[in-house]
């Protein structure tokens, strides 16, 4: 791992450890998200969820942004990525209209063995992405509604492709009701001298990167699927379902999160030093991961316009 990337991203993942639990990828991850699947869409779909997108509450001022920026995308596309990170924007954990439990599903992860655990039975990600997609095939849903089920769809794909919203760990420091909170709790510190701690979750979110200009993140996105094409992915990777989805994220979790760590103990005062190449594996697999998303992200959508859902 080299000195200079470290150094260049530490400022980044610090800047989000006030941050609440469920903000998957941060901005940029979802915007990737988004750019992907729309690039993914043919052009008679993007205008059937370009006019679902108008009737959100936030096109107005979407549009403004848009007219501000002149970024060189289209509106609709630009929109579209707009509308990935609504979600977290409005998110309020004291407010359960914002559906904060939507963001995550909670397998728990109890060493040593790690046994196969199905999820608390509450409202989660997969159950969240289920409801949205079946409110985008009811004809009587008002646009309104629709719309913003639309912006949720999207925003959920990404967040059910980051690992670490897809477990918990328990054991060890970690024996209370929620584990470490999906590594909300645990610490970790990168091979460096000079790197400061921060939060295993945050570190993971901050994985694809910052910047939130709209032509260069679309240029990365188109740069990523360059780097993995679909046909890259097995055929059964297209056909699992959202359930099948977190099922993945959670053994990824286990086996590039946790496993590679020395230690299970990421107490706050005495976080747990990665390993040198950590960081760049990591890093690796959160491309691919948000990659997977937008074609997957893509395929949902597809299905449902058609009505194959």
């Amino acid at each position: 791992m080299s000195r200079p990337l470290v150094r260049w991203t530490l400022p980044v993942l610090l800047g989000f450890l006030g941050q609440a639990r469920a903000i998957a990828w941060h901005e940029t991850g979802h915007k990737l998200v988004a750019a992907i699947a729309y690039a993914e869409l043919a052009a008679r779909e993007r205008t059937a969820i370009d006019v679902i997108l108008k009737r959100h509450t936030n096109f107005q001022s979407w549009k403004a942004e848009f007219e501000h920026a002149r970024p060189s995308l289209s509106l609709g596309q630009f929109i579209f990525m707009q509308a990935s990170v609504w979600p977290d924007q409005i998110r309020d954990s004291h407010k359960p209209e914002t559906h904060p439990e939507w963001h995550y599903i909670d397998y728990p992860l109890r060493p040593p063995g790690f046994p196969d655990e199905a999820a608390p039975n509450r409202p989660n990600v997969v159950s969240a992405i289920d409801q949205v997609s079946n409110v985008l095939t009811k004809h009587g849903a008002s646009r309104q509604v629709q719309a913003e089920s639309l912006a949720w769809l999207i925003h959920l794909v990404g967040d059910v492709h980051q690992p670490l919203h897809c477990s918990s760990l328990f054991g060890g420091p970690f024996k209370g009701r929620e584990g470490d909170r999906g590594g909300n709790n645990f610490w970790v510190k990168l091979h460096e001298e000079s790197a400061r701690p921060v939060k295993l979750h945050t570190l993971w979110d901050g994985l694809p990167g910052s910047g939130k200009d709209p032509d260069r993140l679309a240029k990365k996105a188109s740069e990523w699927m360059a780097a993995h094409p679909r046909n890259q992915f097995p055929a059964a990777a297209f056909a699992a379902t959202p359930l099948a989805w977190s099922r993945e994220s959670r053994q990824l979790s286990l086996d590039h999160a946790y496993l590679p760590l020395p230690t299970l103990d990421g107490r706050q005062a005495q976080p747990v030093v990665a390993p040198l190449d950590y960081f760049e594996k990591s890093k690796a697999l959160a491309e691919t991961q948000v990659t997977l998303a937008g074609y997957r992200l893509a395929d949902q959508i597809r299905a449902i316009l058609s009505g194959d859902r």
